[in-house]
């Protein structure tokens, strides 16, 4: 019942409409809003909830060094993996404390990786996110710029 709660609240938020907005929360209020589910041990039943997160709360990965890319998240998929970790499955999280979603597509707004830069628009899947590392199911995401992919046009 938990999760059908969390993921009615999740529907409830809308990201930016273009591309181009940026995420106003992230930069006006330096907060962002994630879909989170938390374990208090391995044998505890997964509680997923939407929460606002001070911006400093986003993990940026210490082997992302250089290569750190922020996004601002317009979209993710719900897919069978998420499926799993939100309903609290077994074998699928790697952690106590996750943001599902494995993938996400968005807009630059940092970058430290000189291929990207902010307003470029990308999308990443795959690479543990969701799993080993914080998902899409946010409204701001932090990757490794050699995991994105620049959007096509059109």
């Amino acid at each position: 019942m938990a999760c059908r709660a969390a993921l009615r609240s999740l529907s409830s938020f809308r990201p930016p409409r273009t591309f181009s907005s940026f995420d106003v929360r992230a930069m006006s209020t330096g907060t962002f809003r994630a879909l989170i589910v938390e374990k208090a041990d391995k044998k505890a039943p997964a509680v997923a909830t939407v929460k606002d997160f001070p911006r400093s709360a986003l993990p940026i990965y210490e082997a992302d060094g250089d290569d750190a890319v922020t996004v601002s998240v317009t979209h993710s998929s719900l897919n069978y993996k998420d499926g799993l970790v939100i309903t609290g499955k077994p074998g699928v999280v790697k952690d106590l404390v996750i943001v599902p979603g494995i993938d996400f597509a968005g807009t630059v707004l940092e970058s430290k990786n000189p291929k990207f830069k902010p307003g470029d628009q990308v999308v990443h899947t795959g690479w543990g996110v969701g799993e080993r590392r914080w998902g899409g199911m946010s409204t701001l995401a932090s990757s490794r710029g050699k995991w994105l992919l620049p959007l096509p046009d059109g």
